[in-house]
């Protein structure tokens, strides 16, 4: 039997980002390109007993490499098109 309470007593509220809508892998948006939702802003809800903390520490660690990935390219990029041996005050 699942309970509903008020928000201000709840310890479990359904609602949030459908799953639906977010890669398994990298919590990356399918409507949104580079916009990532984790932990419990997804529509996910798990049993009592720090199964949301491991939740939300997972989703953040897959999205997280993602955009760590994303930065690496990004500056290795920018890098090559930068001069950096010119010193500016």
């Amino acid at each position: 039997t699942t309970f509903y309470y008020e928000l201000g007593i709840a310890e479990v509220t359904p609602g949030g980002v459908d799953c639906n809508e977010l890669s398994s892998k990298t919590m990356q948006s399918s409507k949104v390109n580079g916009l990532y939702f984790i932990g419990e802003i997804a529509d996910l809800t798990g049993w009592l007993g720090g199964y949301n903390f491991q939740w939300a520490w997972s989703s953040g660690w897959c999205a997280g490499q993602v955009v760590y990935i994303t930065l690496l390219h990004f500056f290795s990029h920018y890098k090559k098109t930068h001069r950096t041996d010119q010193h500016h005050l």
